[in-house]
């Protein structure tokens, strides 16, 4: 049901240097997917989703985001369409992006690296904080963990 909450982990790294909106991605679904008791998809299921937002920070003065969609799981042999939350990032400018830098960078690992619980706060955090270069742009490295939720019923 819609409200449901997802995490994959990103395959590729994306970011605002070069990738813009309409760019392709893919995630590993990070847990089973069940509803009333059934695994409708299992772990290690892809998760195909596209850049709906990309701005880059200018040299000077701007705030680089990224916007990432999910937009289709594939379950076995089915590509399935699926509406959910995006995954939205924005950077800060001056001293704030350090801390958001250190913030991002110790969730992203204290996640990898406790898995469970530690994944979810991770991820939240993550995203939340942006992954921010040392230039001001936003990147998502590969094996990040995001977490969304299905903003409508997934039917099969």
């Amino acid at each position: 049901p819609a409200g449901t909450p997802m995490m994959g982990r990103m395959h590729d790294s994306v970011n605002t240097r070069q990738h813009k909106a309409g760019h392709r991605f893919y995630m590993i679904l990070e847990g089973d997917l069940v509803s009333g008791g059934q695994t409708v998809a299992p772990r290690g299921s892809v998760i195909y989703g596209s850049i709906t937002g990309a701005n880059s920070s200018g040299r000077v003065v701007g705030r680089s985001s990224l916007v990432l969609t999910p937009t289709h799981l594939q379950i076995g042999s089915r590509l399935v369409p699926i509406t959910t939350s995006q995954i939205q990032a924005v950077g800060a400018q001056s001293a704030t992006g350090n801390t958001a830098r250190r913030t991002a960078r110790a969730a992203a690992s204290g996640g990898l690296a406790n898995g469970g619980s530690g994944a979810r706060t991770g991820a939240k955090v993550g995203v939340g904080a942006s992954l921010l270069t040392d230039d001001g742009q936003l990147q998502v490295p590969s094996g990040t963990l995001l977490e969304f939720q299905l903003a409508g019923d997934l039917t099969l």
